[in-house]
């Protein structure tokens, strides 16, 4: 007899844990259909799906594109901050680098007055070498006509 009550204890408690795990597995079901779409509503979904990923793809690239864009602009408000520093502690800087402006330019008229002096310089070196030349040849001429003049002269 123990042995018969022992079976039918095991088979009821095995017949028990059964039941609880069908509520359970049933309790997990119907949370899941609550959760989840129709099949038709699913379907669809999946075909949006990709759309949707593509979308989420480009979103993240301008997300990215936009952090490089805050980084560059982070760098240039340092290199602005830097700049300010620097001329609050140099509060005369602005006076000399307009000052060295005025220079800069003054100089730079000056070269080209210097540049055009000198254009007018070579023009007239180019001008005393052709005159030189033009003597040249006509010095070689002469040198050409002096012994026949020579020959002429005897002969008077």
């Amino acid at each position: 007899m123990p042995n018969i009550q022992l079976l039918q204890w095991s088979l009821w408690s095995f017949t028990l844990l059964v039941g609880v795990g069908a509520i359970i597995a049933l309790f997990k079901l119907r949370l899941a259909e609550r959760l989840l779409p129709p099949w038709n509503e699913l379907k669809e979904l999946q075909a949006i799906l990709p759309v949707r990923r593509e979308e989420l793809r480009q979103v993240s690239d301008a997300i990215q594109s936009e952090r490089q864009q805050l980084a560059i602009l982070d760098g240039e408000v340092g290199a602005l901050r830097q700049l300010r520093e620097w001329q609050q502690a140099n509060p005369d800087a602005p006076a000399r680098i307009q000052q060295m402006m005025v220079d800069l330019e003054r100089a730079k008229s000056e070269l080209a007055a210097v540049q055009q002096k000198l254009a007018q310089e070579e023009a007239r070196l180019i001008e005393v070498a052709q005159e030189v030349q033009r003597a040249t040849q006509e010095k070689t001429q002469l040198a050409e006509q002096i012994p026949l003049l020579h020959d002429q002269l005897a002969g008077l």
